[in-house]
Order: C-alpha cells, then structure tokens, then sequence
C-alpha cells in the first residue's frame, strides 16, 4: 500500500464520548444559561463529570495533523482526474483544503469522505467535506461549548 494511503487511515475510529447520565440535561440548557449559570452551585460528583466529559470532548474534538490532512485530501481526491495544473497553483489548493479543515478531527474527516464517495459522483470541494464534517461532531461541538461556559470561573457576586 502506498505510504500516502497507509497514512491516511485511521488504526480506528474513536468513539464519541458518551453524554454521563448525570449530565442528561445539557442538551435542554442555552448558551445564555451557561453563561449565567454558577458552577459552585452544582453537585460535586456532577462537577466532575461535566469536567470529565469536557476533558473526553476535548481529545475526541483534536484537530487532525496537517499532514494528515493533506494525505487524506490527495487520497480522495485520487478517484477523479487531475487537472493540469502548475506546481504554485496545486500548493495553493492546498492550502484551500487545509485552511478549510485545520481545526477538524481526522475520524470526522475520514467519515466525510467516505459519505462523499459513497454518496457523490462529483469531485469533492473543501465545503463540501467540511460541510458532512461539521455535521457529523455537531452535537460534541454543541456540548463542548456548554459545558466550557457551564465551568468557567465562579462569577464574582453583585
């Protein structure tokens, strides 16, 4: 197997950090409650795992290396005919494609391109794969920042 495809597979797709059964009402609060809300106020063992799921996010959420990235993008886009085009004008689309990924996951990033193959017969563009990426963290995006605001420093009382 080419290096370049070798390195573009994951060894295995991590699996989402299980919402804790504690913390079951994140998905009801605001933002604007989060921002407001006091941590101090809430039970100790629910603190901690607001804290361990946030720090669980956090690693599931890493951005991919460029590196990697790069590799993944040449792979997919190895099912289509190359353009020709200057050596200046590839490290730019390059670029377009990093630019438009650096701070998604590789696992997420793996899926979107494979839903892309999968389901397209069109070339792919970074919009496109960072579009099907987003989707699929939404929802650990969406916990991360609440749970980020939830456990900001205590609020200085008024």
């Amino acid at each position: 197997m080419p290096q370049a495809l070798a390195s573009a597979q994951p060894d295995q797709t991590p699996t989402a950090p299980k919402l804790p059964l504690s913390l079951a009402w994140l998905p009801e609060l605001t933002l604007l409650s989060a921002m407001r809300a006091d941590p101090e106020t809430l039970p100790p063992d629910t603190l901690q795992a607001a804290r361990s799921h946030l720090a669980g996010l956090s690693i599931w959420l890493q951005p991919a290396e460029p590196k990697w990235i790069l590799a993944r993008v040449m792979t997919l886009l190895g099912h289509w005919a190359a353009p020709r085009v200057s050596e200046q004008q590839l490290e730019a689309m390059a670029r377009d494609w990093l630019e438009s990924l650096k701070d998604l996951p590789a696992h997420a990033i793996t899926e979107a391109c494979s839903t892309w193959l999968r389901e397209q017969e069109f070339k792919p563009t970074p919009a496109g794969i960072r579009k099907l990426t987003s989707e699929a963290i939404r929802v650990q995006r969406d916990e991360q920042m609440l749970l980020a605001k939830l456990l900001e420093q205590p609020r200085v009382p008024s």
